[in-house]
């Protein structure tokens, strides 16, 4: 198997270049709003509280898959793109759309899969594996926020794989691959704070709070919400 294959490419490399006729995908409509996530013991990234307007404007601004399907076509990289944001959006609102998140995460994971692809430059292969980052890591945080824990761990370490093969692309700065790893060490530091590994998480901390520390400096603001989880695993630990 190659490394493509094994984080999800289909045959060859990141770019669309024929389409499977027999492909089929999940459906594309999202699944209904279910009653609000259990946030009782979970953390959240957004400080901005939005009326329920404001996000479904957000959502539309986000990302439009129906466009992108018309005009690229049903298994193309960026109609997973496309649904790959729209995940995100859900998954950064207040209220329970973590499943919708998971919905389109793996609607855009099912496209990647079924793509028959070849890349053109290297850009074209780091825009790939961006897609891919951002689907595992998106639905692997919906995951965890659903209580599904061994199917979130299993989406970060592909996550985690991803990285190492953005790690390997010259067009990428040190700073760009900064970024991917302080996504996936807050990510995977709460996925282990929500299965009560306090020991694993509070390593996984560490790592963030250095990661970030080296990227943004030691004054930055970044640093305080993470502060503020990592002192939740003390309070436990002390208790």
């Amino acid at each position: 198997m190659s490394s493509d294959e094994d984080i999800g490419l289909g045959e060859g490399g990141p770019m669309m270049v024929e389409v499977k006729k027999t492909s089929v995908h999940p459906s594309s409509r999202s699944p209904q709003r279910t009653q609000r996530d259990d946030y009782s013991d979970d953390y959240e990234s957004d400080e901005e509280i939005w009326s329920e307007g404001e996000e479904d404007e957000e959502v539309m601004e986000t990302s439009r898959p129906s466009g992108r399907r018309i005009l690229y076509g049903a298994d193309h990289w960026k109609l997973a793109r496309s649904h790959c944001n729209l995940a995100e959006a859900y998954l950064e609102m207040k209220a329970g759309y973590s499943p919708q998140a998971d919905h389109h995460s793996e609607i855009a994971k099912t496209i990647m899969l079924n793509s028959v692809t070849s890349y053109t430059t290297e850009q074209e292969k780091a825009d790939i594996y961006d897609v891919l980052f951002k689907i595992y890591h998106t639905q692997g945080r919906a995951l965890t926020t659903l209580k599904k824990y061994g199917e979130a761990e299993g989406l970060l370490a592909k996550a985690d794989k991803v990285c190492g093969e953005l790690s390997k692309l010259s067009c990428l700065s040190q700073d760009d691959l900064d970024d991917y790893e302080i996504k996936l060490a807050q990510a995977t530091a709460r996925l282990y704070w929500k299965q009560k590994k306090y020991a694993v998480a509070g390593s996984q901390y560490d790592k963030l709070l250095k990661l970030i520390e080296e990227r943004h400096g030691m004054d930055c603001p970044q640093l305080i919400p993470v502060y503020q989880e990592y002192g939740k695993i003390s309070f436990i630990n002390i208790h």
